[in-house]
């Protein structure tokens, strides 16, 4: 992100238009490809489509399992080359530090993942299941009440997709895999005659004792699709809250590991990561009620369709409310009212125990002098220094 700074504002306008239009370039060329890989989980609509395929699958009964774990697994690589793709475009919209560009980073990841995996694999799905029958019956009624009625059929598909997701990538992630294919690459290539030069990165090459920084960016719009998945079908199907905890389980174990005992703590986002995941979790909120009050509707719920009306009216007063009372203080409140604040929450309370108890970590750091000097010339530099 340095090359944005002290860019025109005419440039950095043209770059962040770009990056838009890129963006939405991507999310309709990966429609495609998505769409054919739903299409491979629905094993028993694909042979009424494809001539050929149930006599293959009778001589080769494991090519119906394969066809039907190939789809996940498909997916799930399908969406890991996301983050590289739209970091590149995000960098070109101007931004100066790693801060904002991961908070644009986490706004378009968790919206293409709400639109490819959750509305592109829900409703290819449920098209590729159902074209035989559209094409035999092509009524208008046909059609919706097809669409209605195979839509909530999907929770198979996304449990797949979501526990190979989650198992695949804790797996991964426990085993550091990319870090330990790159310090076997680090102790061949670059400086290695001494202990410190092998354990020093080169050329963006880390050994395997530098700590990393942890990227929150694809955990966080990951745990965005998920909300997005069980607030949808908890209510269609309620099996998908439990394996949504064991998901969230696996995730909270695995990462809380590594943020102890792997990832650098000096990590830090500058807090502009959380309102984005707020946002985004109340935009999952909204849509899976709209969802779920056309679902009804589809399905001629005559009371239970208008009593999600006052749900989303309460949902939409209560993001106005935390919009006023919480985003905008946080935002603009000064630190003496905080202060001020806790201390009527709080009463009197005796701080003095932390004075001079914080030093900043570059005056922590001792005067480091080179390898080769001797103490003489320690002290020679000393000397002048006083």
């Amino acid at each position: 992100v340095w090359s944005n700074v002290g860019i025109a504002h005419k440039k950095q306008q043209i770059g962040y238009l770009l990056a838009q239009v890129l963006t939405a370039a991507t999310c309709l060329l990966y429609t495609i490809p998505v769409t054919f890989i739903s299409s491979l989980a629905q094993v028993e609509s694909l042979q009424k489509i494809i001539p050929g395929l149930e006599r293959a699958i009778e001589k080769n009964p494991w090519l119906g399992a394969v066809l039907g774990q190939l789809s996940p697994l498909l997916l799930v690589g399908l969406t890991s080359l996301l983050p590289t793709i739209l970091r590149v475009f995000c960098k070109h919209e101007g931004h100066v530090g790693e801060n904002s560009l991961n908070a644009s980073l986490l706004s378009k990841l968790a919206s293409l993942y709400i639109i490819q995996i959750f509305f592109v694999q829900a409703i290819s799905g449920s098209i590729f299941k159902q074209l035989q029958d559209m094409i035999n019956n092509p009524s208008f009624g046909q059609i919706i009440d097809l669409l209605a009625t195979s839509v909530p059929t999907q929770v198979k598909a996304f449990i797949q997709y979501v526990q190979i997701q989650n198992l695949l990538g804790c797996s991964v992630e426990l085993l550091r895999v990319s870090r330990v294919i790159m310090a076997v690459l680090r102790s061949h290539v670059g400086p290695n005659l001494t202990e410190k030069e092998k354990s020093t990165p080169w050329m963006g090459i880390l050994p395997i004792i530098e700590p990393e920084e942890m990227d929150f960016v694809p955990l966080l719009a990951q745990m965005v699709l998920y909300f997005m998945i069980n607030l949808v079908y908890s209510c269609i199907a309620p099996v998908m809250s439990y394996f949504m905890l064991l998901a969230f389980l696996v995730l909270s174990l695995t990462y809380r590991h590594q943020l102890i005992y792997t990832y650098s703590a000096k990590n830090d986002q500058g807090g502009v990561l959380s309102p984005r995941m707020i946002n985004l979790l109340i935009l999952c909120i909204f849509i899976s009620e709209c969802t779920l009050l056309g679902i009804l509707t589809l399905k001629k719920g005559v009371l239970a369709a208008p009593l999600l009306i006052p749900l989303i009216v309460g949902t939409y007063v209560f993001v106005l409310y935390i919009r006023q009372q919480h985003f905008r203080i946080a935002e603009f409140v000064p630190s003496t009212i905080c202060k001020r604040t806790d201390t009527t929450n709080k009463g009197d309370f005796d701080i003095s125990f932390l004075q001079n108890q914080y030093l900043q970590p570059s005056l922590r750091e001792k005067t480091v002098f080179p390898e080769n000097f001797s103490e003489t010339d320690v002290l020679d530099v000393l000397r002048d220094s006083n």
